[in-house]
């Protein structure tokens, strides 16, 4: 059995203090369905969400929405699983159709970071490291990749230059992404200049803090429920695993086990195949390291390589292998748990024609990759053009 996604809607990632996460809900899925139907056939919703628990105080998000949504009698299911919770929802929503247990599922990622100041952003993305034993002592998430950072420039002896060429790469991607948040092209000079965060990560390697919610509508084969035509994109794999929680029990810093053991989840060998194959990759890359390590780990980029490459105009627009051509969480934006919904969602617009890029790009075959907490957690999927 296989699993379609068959309808795809997002909103304009940004911070938005006037709208409720209702609001945001209905306008993704209501793009949604201005395009691709109606929700009369949803069994099932699947909310994808980091912090509403603790930033909106409010639990049960799955049974509130589905209410708002007029949705009654479905199966609803919460996941929370920092940056990869939209990874993790799309592989719950495959998992569940590939096994019969549902037909139609509606799965909704947003995140609302704005209602407070960053001392409180802050605090609360440090809960994705291990706040007993890390978090204690102050270290933050950005900390804790300013480590990663550090070390793999001493190791490599990269140049502060040659690290700024990926936030530049993803603000010049973002400049042309209509839903994009930071929508305008940066300098070498302006990343050196930029403020110290966690040498040498600076504010131009950080994410910003994103509001934003996107939808997807994940459907069976069964051509009496989803005919041909309504498909856009087959979900043909997806893993999820866990890893090493603390940087100081690691046996590398430039070694993410979990996205070792995804692989090993997904096949080595046959994700060698698909890795080698496919024309973009939608991957993490939060605050700049994390896409290094990634794209070393999996044989995108030689050891130490990665920056050079960008440098040189690799995995650029038109390239023929293409990294997160949409501004990656650097430049598109940050909204944590809906992160998975939205590459998703963004990859179905380029599978089905859809313009969200002021130059359209059509895709055949993509590969996300997400990291959770500082490389504790992976996720990999593999999506089609159906």
């Amino acid at each position: 059995m296989s699993a379609f996604i068959t309808g795809f809607g997002l909103t304009k990632i940004s911070r938005d203090f006037y709208s409720t996460i209702e609001d945001m809900v209905y306008n993704a899925v209501k793009k949604m369905l201005d395009q691709f139907g109606n929700l009369s056939f949803v069994d099932t919703v699947i909310v994808a969400n980091a912090f509403g628990y603790s930033m909106q105080r409010q639990n049960m998000f799955s049974s509130l929405i589905s209410e708002e949504l007029g949705i009654k009698g479905a199966r609803t299911f919460n996941v929370e699983a920092g940056q990869i919770s939209g990874h993790s929802g799309l592989i719950l929503a495959d998992s569940l159709i590939k096994s019969g247990y549902s037909k139609h599922v509606l799965l909704i990622g947003f995140e609302k970071m704005s209602d407070y100041n960053s001392e409180v952003y802050n605090s609360l993305i440090s809960q994705l490291t291990n706040i007993e034993y890390e978090g204690i002592y102050g270290s933050t998430l950005a900390s804790n990749f300013g480590i990663i950072a550090r070390y793999y420039q001493e190791k490599y002896g990269l140049k502060e230059e040659e690290f700024a060429s990926w936030p530049i790469l993803m603000h010049e991607n973002a400049s042309e992404t209509y839903h994009a948040q930071l929508r305008f092209k940066i300098s070498t000079k302006q990343v050196l200049e930029s403020e110290a965060v966690s040498l040498p990560i600076r504010m131009l390697h950080s994410p910003p803090i994103s509001d934003g919610a996107a939808a997807l509508l994940i459907s069976r084969e069964d051509r009496e429920l989803v005919g041909k035509e309504k498909r856009v994109v087959e979900i043909r794999k997806g893993c999820i695993s866990s890893g090493t929680f603390e940087l100081s029990l690691r046996e590398s810093l430039l070694f993410f086990d979990s996205l070792e053991y995804a692989r090993q989840c997904y096949g080595i060998n046959a994700f060698a195949e698909d890795i080698a194959k496919t024309e973009y990759i939608s991957m993490s890359d939060d605050y700049t390291i994390t896409a290094a390590v990634i794209a070393e780990t999996i044989g995108l980029s030689k050891k130490g390589q990665f920056f050079a490459d960008i440098y040189s105009g690799k995995f650029r627009i038109g390239d023929k292998q293409m990294i997160n051509i949409t501004g990656g969480t650097k430049a598109r934006g940050y909204p944590i748990g809906a992160l998975g919904v939205y590459e998703a969602a963004e990859i179905s617009a380029m599978m089905s024609g859809e313009k969200i890029r002021s130059n359209q790009i059509d895709l055949n075959d993509a590969i996300m990759i997400g990291i959770g907490g500082a490389g504790s957690s992976s996720a990999i999927l593999h999506l089609t053009k159906a």
